[in-house]
C-alpha cells in the first residue's frame, strides 16, 4: 500500500509582502494562511501525512500551529 504525503513549502521570508512576519503566518479569516493550508490537507481523504518545510527560525511556530490545531497527520 503506497502513501500521499503532502509537502507544504512555508519556506519564504515575505520580503515582497512588505510585512515583519513571512506571509504564511499572516492572519486570513480568522487563521493564518499556512492553517488554511493545514486544514485541507489534513481533511483531504487521499492524504496520509502532511511534511511542512520551513526555515529554522520559524519551525517553532509550525509546531506551535500544529499542536494547537491537532493535526494528527503532519509528521514532519
Amino acid at each position: 500500500m503506497s502513501e500521499n504525503i503532502a509537502i507544504i513549502l512555508a519556506g519564504g521570508t515575505g520580503n515582497r509582502f512588505d510585512e515583519s512576519i513571512p506571509k504564511q503566518f499572516t492572519e486570513l479569516a480568522g487563521k493564518t494562511v499556512i492553517e488554511h493550508t493545514l486544514d485541507t490537507f489534513q481533511t483531504h481523504q487521499l492524504i496520509d501525512e502532511i511534511c511542512v518545510v520551513s526555515k529554522i527560525e520559524w519551525i517553532s511556530k509550525v509546531e506551535e500551529l500544529v499542536a494547537k490545531n491537532k493535526y494528527s497527520k503532519v509528521k514532519k
